[in-house]
Formats: structure tokens, C-alpha cells, sequence
């Protein structure tokens, strides 16, 4: 039996021997393929040949790029989304503000989301926006700005928020644990991981 990748890149080439149009759901899907399979130049080529593109289009190769290449290129494409007229949606702004977050593009990232909150995308951030920032900021070793951001989200903050994993300095560690055991009290891992938090604070104190 063939496998999905193979069947995928067996029935592109009968596409293209036949000469058919690649309608935008097909190619859509095909370019998904190609990117979750690391093959991110296949992607290109079905989006080349594609006649018709819309925003799931253009997502799905943003976010391939952002996961095979570098947050720098996905950045690259979603300014060329823009530049077609192709209006942003969510999904979009999430994936690019990941893109800046695990590709070090601090201030990319803060110009988009200040752009997302001003209004520029026609809808206001969700928990997913907020937690990219969050995300963002403190890989940047900038730990008192996920603070304000956090307290300036016109709603209560999600576990999306505040459980989004970096490398939080020890003050962050701690106010995200207590965070984490208030919203979700049920959940003995997070008491576990507050406990160990707070004795290796107290640790230190005796040191």
C-alpha cells in the first residue's frame, strides 16, 4: 500500500500530465501535504500553478514556512499576502506572531500585534494572540512586559495565556504556577510544580 505522501504526490502528477486546473480546495490540501511533510518546495510548486488562492491557501504556507524554514521567510510571505489583497484572519496572525516568537523577531512581532489590537485586521486578538506575545517576550529575556500584557487583556487571562511555555525567569515561574493552580485547582501537577518552585526559592534563602 502506498503511502499518503506518495498517493498525494501520485495523484499532483496525474493533475499535472492532464493538464487540469488546480482548484484552490485540492490545491489547498496538496500544499498541506507537501509542507507537514517537510517537502516545502512541492508546496511552492502546487501554489504556483494554482489560478485561484484564498486565505487557507496562504495560511498553510505561512505556517510551513515558519516550521521548515525560518520565521524571517514566513514573515517574507505574509507581507506578500498582504501585498495580493488577501485579507488576514486569525489563524494568519497567530501563525506569523509564532513565527517572530521562536525566530527571536521581537519587534516584528510587537509592530503585528500592535497592528492586530489598533484595529488594522478587523478583529480583536484572541487568548492565542495574547499568549504569542507572552511567548514571545520572554524568550526575549523580557520578563516584566509579559506582566503587562497580561494585565492589560480585556479578559480574564486563559490557560492558553499564561501556560505558554518559555523560559521564564524564576519570579515569572512562580507567578505562572499560581496562576495555573487557581484557574485549574483540580490539577495536582501544578501544585507539585508551585511546591518545587517555592523550595528552591526557600532553598536559596538558607544558602
Amino acid at each position: 500500500m502506498p503511502s499518503a505522501v506518495q498517493m498525494g504526490i501520485w495523484i499532483h502528477d496525474m493533475v499535472r500530465r492532464n493538464g487540469w486546473e488546480l482548484y484552490v480546495i485540492f490545491g489547498t490540501e496538496l500544499i498541506d501535504m507537501y509542507v507537514k511533510c517537510g517537502r516545502v518546495e512541492g508546496g511552492w510548486i502546487v501554489f504556483s500553478y494554482m489560478n485561484e488562492k484564498n486565505v487557507f491557501t496562504w495560511n498553510v504556507v505561512i505556517k510551513g514556512l515558519a516550521l521548515a524554514k525560518s520565521g524571517e521567510e514566513a514573515n517574507l510571505w505574509f507581507n506578500r499576502m498582504e501585498f495580493n489583497g488577501v485579507r488576514a484572519d486569525e489563524v494568519t496572525l497567530v501563525t506569523v506572531l509564532s513565527a517572530c516568537s521562536h525566530s527571536g523577531l521581537v519587534d516584528k512581532g510587537q509592530l503585528i500585534f500592535s497592528m492586530l489590537v489598533d484595529g488594522k485586521y478587523g478583529f480583536c486578538p484572541n487568548d492565542k494572540h495574547y499568549a504569542c506575545m507572552v511567548d514571545l517576550l520572554a524568550r526575549a529575556d523580557r520578563f516584566q512586559e509579559p506582566f503587562e500584557i497580561m494585565r492589560c487583556t480585556p479578559f480574564e487571562p486563559t490557560k492558553a495565556i499564561i501556560g505558554s511555555k518559555s523560559q521564564w525567569n524564576f519570579e515569572f515561574s512562580v507567578f505562572i504556577a499560581g496562576k495555573l493552580v487557581e484557574m485549574v485547582p483540580d490539577n495536582t501537577a501544578y501544585y507539585v510544580q508551585l511546591s518545587n518552585l517555592l523550595s528552591i526559592y526557600l532553598a536559596g534563602k538558607k544558602a
